[in-house]
């Protein structure tokens, strides 16, 4: 059952009725402000909050709290801030181990849209602080970081936006989102580990423009617009063959690159290499033939099949 992002308000009538009828009901934690209805309302339960003391690791912590949830009778209740689906690791686990019936309640996603004031119509990419690695961040949608609940978890999402988004780019900070003391604040995102943070701290980074965005998919939509309708003059005269002796002049700067063994000059190179294939899939896209994730398709695909014994069951013994 989820217990909506904070204020009580914000909890379903229909999940009220369930949890005073309920034979038991297990918090993942009290510590959140959805507590205060079930206190008012003389509810009682049970917490996993001694599970937070007690283990070395997230891991360890959501199993431990999807095993005690798994134990409870058929009529109780297991209650999670928020909604039950969304950035509940308990709850993914808990639905391996039984069968559920999932009251839902607005997420904490709702709540810091509503405190952001902000809109959009794009993509939206939501993922836990203390994971930056699970997620490939295109910075042409927008994100919600949550769980920014120390300087440190604050720090590492910083780095991993700050590869993507500049870091003079605006952030909204929410601090306890959907809750009477509700705190928000705008600043630049290189300061997004310089304030105060708990658990139910997120930070909502808005999207950037196709062509700013520092990503493969921001390079192919540069190459869309210097080749479509407005775009360069000179990059629209091209054709296959004018630049196939751009293509050995960017090898061999490549090749030399290597050869002098230094790795920013490679980097560089090999970014004016890239180019030149983004060019010529995307020549070959505006003609309706393939377009550059066809390509990535290709090889993504081609590189699996060759090996079997990385991707499947073969053993081999050497290379």
């Amino acid at each position: 059952m989820g217990l909506g992002p904070g204020d009580p308000s914000w909890i379903p009538q229909r999940n009220v009725d369930a949890l005073k009828s309920a034979s038991i009901v297990l918090l993942r934690t009290e510590v959140h402000p959805s507590t205060q209805l079930l206190l008012e309302s003389r509810i009682d339960f049970e917490s996993c909050d001694d599970l937070y003391e007690s283990s070395d690791s997230f891991n360890e912590l959501y199993s431990a709290i999807a095993a005690r949830a798994a134990a409870l009778p058929n009529d109780a209740v297991f209650a999670v801030p928020g909604h039950p689906m969304i950035g509940e690791e308990s709850v993914r686990l808990l639905t391996s181990l039984r069968a559920l019936e999932v009251y839902p309640a607005p997420s904490f996603i709702d709540a810091v849209m509503a405190a952001t004031r902000a809109s959009f119509s794009g993509g939206l990419q939501v993922w836990n602080a203390h994971d930056p690695h699970g997620v490939v961040i295109d910075p042409r949608s927008s994100q919600i970081v949550y769980q920014l609940d120390s300087v440190e978890a604050a720090s590492e999402a910083k780095l991993s936006l700050m590869r993507m988004f500049p870091e003079s780019h605006s952030v909204t900070l929410v601090s306890r989102a959907g809750s009477f003391d509700e705190h928000v604040e705008t600043l630049p995102l290189s300061e997004l580990d310089r304030r105060h943070y708990d658990p139910l701290t997120s930070v909502f980074v808005p999207a950037v423009p196709s062509e700013f965005a520092p990503s493969f998919s921001g390079l192919v939509e540069i190459v869309d617009r210097l080749l479509g309708p407005g775009g360069c003059p000179w990059d629209r005269e091209q054709t296959h063959e004018s630049l196939k002796k751009h293509m050995v002049e960017e090898t061999y700067e490549v090749l030399e690159a290597i050869d002098k063994g230094d790795p920013e000059a490679l980097c560089e190179e090999l970014g004016d290499f890239l180019l030149q294939a983004v060019m010529h899939a995307q020549m070959d896209a505006i003609e309706g033939y393939y377009d550059i994730d066809d390509v990535v398709r290709g090889i993504s695909e081609k590189l699996v099949r060759r090996h079997p014994h990385v991707f499947g069951d073969l053993s081999v013994q050497d290379s």
